[in-house]
């Protein structure tokens, strides 16, 4: 079967349905600009501040066997000072996680597959290979080196599947998946020297809470400790944990922060007196509608390790910090965040004072890497509408920085007028979006449209790089080429806009939130930057929720794509693998309020519909499941408005297989090409009351 099954169901009198039920093989070529351009998964600078590990990733495309296509991984190791250093260049393994040096700066560590389950490989500097180095009897999922490097403490993922037969299929990962934290021991000679030890009983589980691998435990300074998230068998279902500690000589395990609430990054202080974690439980903390960790307000706080006394630290701009690291002294706390359109790093003085802004005069988007706290380095890239990402360091203490990576291929876009842009809402709320135009402003000229709706709710549109090749099937940089221009408004419910604005949709999904974006239309047809005969709507994810929403409300789009959207609220939480997520967002359970659930499913409104709309997704979606896709698919054929689905198979929310990706865009820009002409009378934009 070809790597692309497409499905393509309606009435013969519509034109679309020329694309046909199985597509042939069919000419698919990145944009020549794009397929420079190498994504930056990782950047990690060594243990005494000397080098910067760079992971990156560039499309293959194997042109016999498309599903064979994938993601090539390479390796740059670049000096951090001015020597006589030369780059070291390797290859990657094809499939990694929780990437990171040993203390000793001479190995780099990860997770890949073995034989059989996920296993811990290790790369030596001195030959440039790579050698497995431990595979148990199921997955490894995490893993983190002592600071003397003798030992690495593991988590290895078990599921529950006592009441499944071979026969049976699993859609989603179990609720009763645990993990259990173990420590090995390693030679000088990169040999384990003995049979894990674990150090988590049957009742005190690792988290198995949606949290980053990585930020799931951490070494105290002196090896001894490890601090980690946990849950306790009655906790296992739900997102609440506690922090606890294992002596790892004794196997005594204490429970260091136990009030009821969800916690991240537990990370000890150099000196050993304090651990740091972000938390939505502080003292001083009010009452919120939605308090789940992805958009609920979090703080850093310290707990004492001594006497386990704890204290929070000042609450950053958008409530939502990444902790990344000490500071050599253990005087501050360093942590990232969005900041709007761009991104911020500060300084938390333990103190509690407020915190210190380390990018005083920002233009460029910061995406931070890793932060040294033995020497107070930040690596991290930079980019921005029209330049690429390079990898930067500097000094905390120090406004100025030094690039020390040139990967890019990818050109420098200045041909392009890309700027923030602001307009006032329905309500009178101030939004902020991206406007994109495929050249330099000419007066009196109008361009047609794609209005971009974001993930999330809670994603944001940033200044980032528009040749970036994203996971999900839409290309900017292809759009620009092709004439039109691009209107990204970061809606109500976007995050680096502060809790306020972040929780403005509580209750309200497809609402003020389409206001948003419909008012941001408005501005750009009021400033004469769109032709109004030529206006289409894209969204992904939630974004694909508020395209189809859209056309229900209004007449004004030529044409919507709807990206792994959602179609009936109801069936929807059934079937995506976060229900909880957005039982927070609708302020309840269906049943406490069947007709708030109804009236924002668009799958009863679908009759004031008239917009052709293309639909896709993966067929291996938990998050956003294909079923909506089909469901949609169905009701707009049996309204008798042109549509049409393709399914992409064994591709996820984020697609992963590179050739089912360029020709999942390839569809849409045809699909864009043959809707976005303009009409013989001009669209009046006045929202559907019906």
């Amino acid at each position: 079967m070809h790597i692309l099954q497409k499905i393509g169901v309606g009435l013969a009198v519509f034109t679309w349905l020329a694309i046909s039920l199985f597509a042939a093989k069919k000419e698919a070529t990145f944009d020549s600009e794009s397929l420079k351009y190498k994504t930056i998964s990782d950047v990690l600078i060594s243990p005494g501040g000397e080098l910067t590990l760079i992971a990156f990733l560039t499309p293959y495309f194997d042109k016999e066997d498309p599903h064979k296509s994938t993601w090539r991984t390479s390796f740059l190791i670049t000096s951090n000072k001015r020597s006589s250093q030369k780059d070291i260049s390797m290859e990657g393994p094809a499939d990694f996680y929780n990437l990171q040096w040993a203390p000793n700066g001479k190995w780099i560590s990860y997770i890949s597959p073995g034989d059989k389950f996920l296993s811990l490989w290790i790369i030596s500097l001195e030959t440039l290979k790579s050698q497995k180095l431990l595979e148990l009897d199921h997955d490894i999922h995490a893993h983190k080196w002592a600071p003397n490097g003798a030992k690495i403490a593991i988590a290895q993922r078990f599921v529950d599947k006592n009441n499944t037969t071979p026969n049976q299929i699993i859609l989603t990962e179990s609720t009763k998946s645990y993990s259990h934290l173990y420590v090995v021991d390693v030679t000088d000679k990169l040999t384990i020297g003995n049979n894990p030890t674990q150090l988590t009983s049957e009742f005190l589980y690792l988290t198995s809470a949606n949290i980053k691998s990585d930020d799931l435990f951490s070494w105290s300074p002196d090896s001894l400790t490890i601090a980690f998230l946990s849950q306790s068998a009655a906790d296992l279902e739900n997102q609440t944990s506690q922090i606890s500690t294992v002596d790892i000589k004794t196997g005594k395990i204490t429970s260091l922060v136990n009030e009821k609430g969800g916690y991240l990054y537990p990370l000890y202080s150099p000196d050993g007196k304090w651990l740091a974690y972000v938390t939505n439980v502080f003292p001083e903390k009010k009452k919120v509608q939605n308090n789940s960790l992805e958009v609920g307000p979090l703080r850093v706080c310290l707990t004492n390790v001594e006497d386990h006394q704890k204290r929070c630290l000042a609450k950053t701009y958008n409530e939502q910090p990444h902790l990344l690291n000490w500071t050599a002294d253990s005087s501050f706390v360093v942590v990232s965040e969005s900041y709007r359109t761009l991104n911020q790093v500060y300084k938390l003085p333990v103190n509690g004072k407020d915190p210190i802004a380390i990018f005083k005069k920002q233009d460029q988007l910061i995406k931070s890497g890793s932060f040294d706290s033995k020497n107070d380095f930040l690596v991290y890239t930079v980019e921005s509408f029209t330049e690429p990402p390079e990898v930067f360091i500097k000094s905390l203490d120090d406004e100025a920085s030094k690039q020390i990576s040139h990967l890019q291929e990818a050109p420098i876009l200045d041909k392009f007028q890309s700027e923030v842009i602001k307009w006032k809402s329905k309500d009178g709320k101030e939004i902020e979006g991206i406007l994109i135009l495929p050249e330099k402003r000419q007066r009196g000229k109008k361009y047609p449209v794609i209005v971009l709706a974001h993930d999330g709710p809670n994603d944001v549109w940033s200044q980032q790089y528009v040749g970036e090749l994203l996971d999900i099937p839409i290309n900017l940089l292809e759009l620009l080429n092709k004439g039109y221009a691009i209107l990204a408004p970061n809606y109500r419910g976007s995050t680096g806009y502060g809790l306020e604005f972040r929780q403005a949709n509580f209750k309200d999904l497809g609402g003020k939130d389409l206001e948003d974006l419909m008012s941001g239309v408005r501005h750009i047809i009021k400033e004469e930057i769109a032709d109004s005969n030529k206006i289409a709507i894209w969204g992904w994810g939630y974004g694909g929720y508020l395209a189809t929403w859209a056309i229900i409300q209004t007449q004004l789009f030529k044409t919507a794509v709807v990206g792994a959207g959602i179609n009936d609220w109801i069936s929807f939480v059934g079937q995506t693998s976060d229900p909880e997520l957005w039982e927070a967002y609708m302020g309840g359970y269906y049943w406490d309020d069947y007709d708030f659930w109804f009236s924002r499913s668009p799958s009863l409104h679908l009759a004031n519909a008239k917009t052709p709309t293309l639909i896709q997704a993966g067929d291996g979606d938990y998050k956003f499941p294909y079923y909506q896709a089909m469901q949609l698919n169905y009701s707009l054929t049996d309204f008798k408005i042109p549509n049409h689905l393709i399914l992409y198979p064994n591709q996820e929310h984020s697609f992963s297989n590179p050739q089912v990706l360029l020709e999942a865009r390839t569809d849409l820009l045809k699909w864009l090409d043959a809707h976005m002409v303009p009409s013989s009378s001009p669209v009046i934009l006045e929202e559907n009351k019906k």
